[in-house]
C-alpha cells in the first residue's frame, strides 16, 4: 500500500493560533500500512508543506492562512510534525498537507530508491530550503507565498497530499463562555433582567454553533460558513 497521510487540525484554548498536525504514524503492515517508512517513504528523506486557508465572504472567497515547510535527515517514521498558524477567526477552514521529494542536487531524490525527475516533478531542495520544480524550460524556484503556487503543488502528480476540512468556533466558545459567567454573576446579584438576556445570548451561540456543524455535517459548508459568519456579526467578535 502506498503512503497515506492523517493530519489532525486543532485550536487552541485562547483562540490566537491553529495547529496542523502529521497524525500519519509508523508503517506497521497490520494496522498502518499507509505510513512512514519501507515500503512507503521515510519522513526524513521527505519534506512535509503544510498551508491553510480560511473562507470569507462575501462569495465563498477562500483566504490564505499562512504556509511552512519541515524538513530534518533526523526525523523518524513515528514522529508527529506540528505546523503553527495564526487564527483569523471562526468558520470553514482548509488544511493541507503535501509530501514533496527532497533531494540535495536537483537531479534525483533522496529516496532508498532514488527518483530521477522529470518534466513536472517538484522536490525540496534540503542545501537551500527551496521548493524546486523541473519545467520545460529548466529548474525553477516556487514561491510559497503564492495561493496558485500552493495549489498547483497539491494537484502535482508528483506530489503526495492530504486534504481536512474543518470548522472552528474557537471565539464563539470563548464569547459563549463569557455569557454564562456573566450570567452566575447577574444570578448572585439576583439580576433577573440581566440573567435572562445573558442566557438568552449564551443560547443563542451554542444553538447556532449547532446549526453550523450540522450543516458541515451535510456537506453545506458555504451554509455552515455564513450561520457563523453570522454569529460574529451579532455578538460583535471582529477577526
Amino acid at each position: 500500500m502506498a503512503l497515506e497521510q492523517s493530519g489532525l487540525p486543532q485550536l487552541s484554548q485562547d483562540g490566537k493560533y491553529a495547529w496542523y498536525t502529521d497524525k500519519t504514524g509508523e508503517f506497521n503492515v497490520d494496522s498502518n500500512p499507509g505510513g512512514w517508512g519501507a515500503p512507503n517513504f521515510n519522513l526524513n528523506q521527505s519534506a512535509l508543506l503544510a498551508f491553510a486557508y480560511r473562507m470569507s465572504n462575501p462569495k465563498a472567497k477562500l483566504v490564505p492562512v499562512g504556509s511552512q515547510i519541515k524538513y530534518s535527515a533526523s526525523y523518524t517514521n513515528d514522529q508527529e510534525l506540528q505546523f503553527q498558524f495564526d487564527y483569523l477567526n471562526d468558520g470553514y477552514h482548509q488544511f493541507y498537507s503535501c509530501r514533496l521529494m527532497a533531494s540535495s542536487d536537483d537531479v534525483q531524490s533522496l529516496d532508498s530508491t532514488p527518483i530521477v525527475f522529470t518534466e513536472g516533478d517538484i522536490w525540496y531542495n534540503t542545501v537551500t530550503g527551496e521548493v524546486k520544480q523541473l519545467t520545460a524550460g529548466g529548474i525553477v524556484t516556487l514561491d510559497l507565498d503564492d495561493t496558485d503556487v500552493l495549489d498547483a503543488i497539491y494537484e502535482s502528480d508528483s506530489v503526495n497530499a492530504l486534504l481536512c476540512e474543518i470548522m472552528f468556533y474557537g471565539k464563539l466558545a470563548i464569547k459563549k463562555n463569557e455569557k454564562y459567567t456573566l450570567m452566575r454573576e447577574a444570578r448572585r446579584l439576583e439580576d433577573k433582567k440581566q440573567v435572562t438576556k445573558l442566557r438568552e445570548d449564551g443560547t443563542d451561540i451554542m444553538y447556532g454553533m449547532a446549526q453550523a456543524q450540522y450543516q458541515f455535517a451535510f456537506g453545506l459548508k458555504i451554509e455552515a460558513h455564513d450561520t457563523v459568519e453570522s454569529l460574529l456579526d451579532d455578538f460583535n467578535i471582529a477577526a
